[in-house]
């Protein structure tokens, strides 16, 4: 779906008679400047506020710079750092 279509879509969910629509845009980086690291998106930056979003009835889109999916830091994606937020993430990712 592109922006524009998102953008003229017709609301699904109302939250207090108000039609809830975010764009989230994530990075398309996925090195970590010359290092040769890999890099990308922090996964719970981007779920804590997407669950919240979520949970309150908003449409989200999510997007990245250049298109395509974003790529995830892998850091962020090792069991030792998940929390409440990334849970639900890592099971739909």
């Amino acid at each position: 779906m592109t922006l524009d279509e998102f953008d003229r879509a017709p609301c699904s969910h109302l939250n207090e008679g108000k039609c809830l629509k975010i764009l989230m845009v994530l990075t398309s980086h996925d090195q970590l400047g010359n290092a040769g690291k890999k890099s990308g998106f922090w996964l719970e930056g981007f779920a804590t506020p997407y669950y919240v979003f979520k949970d309150a009835g908003a449409q989200i889109m999510v997007a990245s710079p250049r298109g395509g999916q974003p790529p995830l830091d892998p850091k962020s994606d090792d069991p030792s750092v998940q929390t409440d937020a990334t849970l639900p993430a890592c099971r739909t990712m």
